[in-house]
């Protein structure tokens, strides 16, 4: 009979299988079997190379019944006399992967020494740092973005007169909104794909967690948020000190206050993970990316709303070119003093290419019209300026060549 202590000294890569089953039962009958065993260690038992290079921490792919039945067989056997290293060679001639048994002793002499195995902390290279430096930046692009479409909506929805002459509405913001909204709409898929990587990698590979480049690089992205967050409270006092308060101050401080301070709760658990916490983890994963997606939901429909289509937008575009160049046209004559016969020499339309429409009533008074894609006489502009107010369609201009319009 073969006890565990004497398999040192036994060939047990030339030995039968149906040797080394016989002898094992002895010590248990819990042989645990693993099914589809590979061709190669039907005949005899594989010898493994060094232990140190299999990660005694990963056991994601093997379901709790099989550690459970593999920690069963192994604490039998040793309490017969089993060595590790015949165990070991045992279930790898059954086929466990070494992942797998490694995974099985670590929960084995947890259970017998009360103690957790150790995990050393992770060093992180030049890839993890790519990534981590990727999420930080499209995480500032989107939630910057997010915050100018909440911005925007909140001046549109709750103008203020008292700072009408600083904000403009539709119009004059579509430059701002397309810009947020072209940030919101690219960062943010690439900050869930680039996160969902390091989250997938810490699971792997737990010991990445403990590292410092993922610890110094989550603090500074924290000191950010809180800055952030300590800046918009300051604000809101100061503001309220002055009587200065409306609902339009109070909705654009809750908005900085939801998403920056979002952001640093998240990461501050974040940067505290640990390698050992459990499914925790997962659920504030889980739970902080369904409020990212519904905030970045609401707020690409609020910037579409406010800015409309895209063919919409090249509308407006065509309509501010034709009344620069109605501008330039009226500036012209207006410093020649002189009326010509026609403006087929001079400005033209953007888009048709034809010359503007040209009526001249007296030696000094003409009118110049233009057709225009939209309406924007319900537009309001900073300086109040409603000259160039225009409809959809054709619309007539009256100059005057000894007097130059408000531009």
């Amino acid at each position: 009979m073969v006890t565990g202590n004497e398999v040192s000294a036994v060939r047990v890569s030339c030995v039968p299988r149906a040797i080394l089953r016989a002898e094992i039962r002895s010590l248990s009958p819990h042989l645990p079997n693993r099914p589809f065993l590979p061709q190669a260690v039907r005949h005899r038992v594989r010898r493994v190379g060094s232990l140190r290079r299999v990660n005694l921490c990963d056991n994601a792919d093997m379901p709790e019944p099989d550690l459970e039945r593999i920690r069963q067989f192994i604490e039998v056997a040793k309490n017969g006399g089993a060595s590790d290293d015949f165990l070991f060679r045992l279930l790898r001639e059954q086929g466990w992967p070494e992942r797998q048994i490694f995974g099985a002793f670590r929960h084995f002499y947890e259970s017998k020494t009360g103690i957790p195995l150790p995990v050393r902390a992770g060093t992180a290279g030049a890839k993890d740092a790519f990534y981590l430096l990727l999420c930080y930046a499209t995480l500032a692009t989107w939630a910057m973005g997010v915050g100018s479409l909440f911005f925007s909506a909140i001046n549109v929805y709750f103008p203020d007169p008292l700072f009408t002459n600083q904000f403009n509405a539709y119009f004059n913001q579509r430059n701002e909104i397309s810009n947020s909204l072209a940030s919101a709409l690219v960062a943010f898929p690439v900050y869930l794909f680039v996160m969902w990587n390091i989250i997938r990698d810490s699971h792997r590979h737990p010991a990445k967690i403990e590292s410092g480049i993922r610890k110094w690089l989550t603090y500074i992205a924290l000191l950010l948020a809180a800055g952030t967050v300590l800046g918009d409270v300051v604000t809101f006092v100061a503001y309220l000190l002055r009587g200065e308060l409306s609902i339009r101050f109070d909705l654009k401080v809750l908005a900085v206050l939801v998403i920056s301070g979002g952001i640093f709760g998240y990461y501050l658990s974040f940067a505290k993970k640990r390698s050992d916490e459990g499914s925790g983890g997962d659920k504030r994963n889980t739970s902080f990316a369904a409020a990212a997606v519904l905030l970045t939901a609401l707020a690409v429909v609020l910037g579409f709303i406010q800015l409309g289509p895209p063919t919409m937008q090249r509308a407006v575009e065509a309509d501010e070119q034709r009344i620069h160049s109605l501008k330039r046209i009226v500036q012209t004559l207006y410093f020649r003093k002189q009326l010509p016969p026609s403006l087929n020499a001079m400005e033209r339309d953007p888009l048709t290419r034809l010359p503007f429409t040209y009526v001249r009533k007296t030696d000094s008074q003409y009118d110049v019209c233009a057709v225009f894609d939209t309406d924007d006489r319900a537009v309001q502009n900073a300086d109040g300026n409603t000259f160039w107010r225009h409809g959809r369609g054709l619309t007539c201009f009256s100059f005057d060549l000894n007097s130059l319009p408000a531009q």
